[in-house]
């Protein structure tokens, strides 16, 4: 029984090849000397080399076999961990996406509502001291306007902060189809624009609709904040598998007077996210071009 407990000793440890070469030796060198002692060789084989075989064998494989649970158990508790750990990480990183589009969204939306309010109520100002009440009525609806366009687009952002993680799913809150909205709001914030449309409108993938929206959204608050343009175009064309879309004004052409910060870069991030290119030209005023794909890589 000693030889026994050591022999599953050290098959729990990790070392079978050992137990199994000191069993074998240890069994050999027991019946050399019984065979020298006089004992018979049938009694021997018949019985006492089996019983002493099954002893260690026993022994070595009862070892083994701990070890081996042993072994899973651990890999099982490294895969778990590692588990837990990719979890935690990749909910950092949405948590992290999330934070950087509602970031997008706080700056496209204020920024452009906080221009047009700003550019009006100097409108509504100068039109009251010139006893203009009707100009600045006009100017006032249109800061209504602006203003509740912007709160609505606020509330969608609040609602989708307040979702639990697991039932996140983004609503855009504007796009292709509300493009004439953002010309009139440009319009009337002093800067004439327009819209053009070329060729035939096909289903856009949601995400796309809304990133052609906000890139043109930030592009005319640009020309309207830092252009000094006296008109902005906007061009959309459809176009097999993508959709391009051009803002060209005809003001200062260039990129610091064209928010060459954050405006210029979030514009660019949001056609790379959903696989598009975006850039700028200047010369004879600012053009920024966007080629948005209609179908999303995988």
């Amino acid at each position: 029984m000693p030889v026994a407990a050591a022999l599953y000793s050290a098959a729990e440890q990790g070392r079978t090849l050992l137990a199994i070469s000191v069993g074998s030796v240890l069994l050999a060198a027991s019946c050399f000397f019984r065979l020298r002692d006089g004992e018979q060789l049938a009694y021997l084989l018949g019985y006492e080399l089996p019983w002493s075989v099954a002893v260690m064998a026993g022994a070595v494989a009862l070892g083994d076999g701990v070890r081996n649970r042993q072994i899973r158990h651990a890999q099982q508790r490294r895969r778990e961990q590692d588990l837990l750990a990719a979890t935690r990480e990749q909910a950092a990183r949405r948590i992290a996406h999330e934070r950087l589009q509602v970031a997008r969204d706080l700056h496209d939306v204020l920024a452009h509502t906080t221009t047009v309010i700003s550019l009006q109520a100097d409108v509504a100002r100068e039109a009251l001291d010139d006893r203009d009440p009707a100009t600045a009525q006009a100017a006032l609806a249109v800061i209504r306007a602006a203003s509740g366009q912007a709160t609505e687009e606020l509330r969608a952002t609040v609602a989708l902060l307040r979702q639990p993680a697991e039932q996140t799913e983004r609503t855009p809150t504007g796009g292709l189809a509300q493009l004439d909205r953002l010309a009139a709001a440009t319009t009337a914030a002093g800067l004439p624009a327009t819209v053009r449309v070329h060729g035939e409108a096909v289903p856009v993938p949601a995400v796309v609709d809304a990133t052609a929206y906000r890139i043109v959204q930030e592009a005319l608050t640009n020309a309207v904040r830092h252009a000094r343009a006296t008109r902005v175009d906007v061009e959309v064309r459809h176009l097999p598998g993508r959709i391009e879309i051009t803002v060209q004004d005809d003001g200062r052409g260039d990129t610091g007077g064209h928010g060459g910060g954050h405006g210029l870069t979030g514009m660019r991030e949001r056609a790379e996210i959903v696989g598009g290119t975006l850039s700028t030209t200047s010369g004879a005023g600012f053009a920024v071009r966007a080629a948005l794909p209609l179908r999303l890589a995988p």
